[in-house]
């Protein structure tokens, strides 16, 4: 059964091979004891980035695509801040994704989601 919930440092490093070397909240997919995918959100001075990996099974799965973006959206509220985000060329509709989550296009493949109001 496929789950999302929030992501400890050993789930990071399962997919992504290593922690990342700033401090991030982080919201997984997992089936069972595999992660899926994984969304990070770090906080970088005025602003917080995203960094994210997916497998294509968790792309495939758009119900927990959609569960993990509403945790994401959830935290990245809380710092009321602006958010960053760059889509990969290699990832089909990325760009598509992050438009459909609410960011906005500024700059070659950079989007940004500019918080709450």
């Amino acid at each position: 059964m496929i789950t999302v919930d929030y992501a400890s440092g050993e789930d990071i490093e399962r997919l992504m091979g290593e922690r990342p070397a700033k401090t991030v909240r982080a919201v997984a997919i997992k089936e069972g004891d595999e992660v899926l995918g994984i969304a990070c959100l770090f906080v970088d001075e005025t602003r917080q980035g995203v960094l994210a990996e997916f497998t294509d099974r968790a792309r495939a799965d758009k119900r927990a695509m959609v569960r993990l973006y509403r945790m994401m959206v959830e935290l990245a509220k809380r710092a009321k801040l602006p958010t960053y985000a760059q889509a990969r060329p290699d990832i089909p509709k990325a760009k598509e994704f992050l438009e459909h989550i609410g960011f906005k296009h500024f700059f070659g493949d950079n989007y940004v989601w500019p918080g709450p109001a």
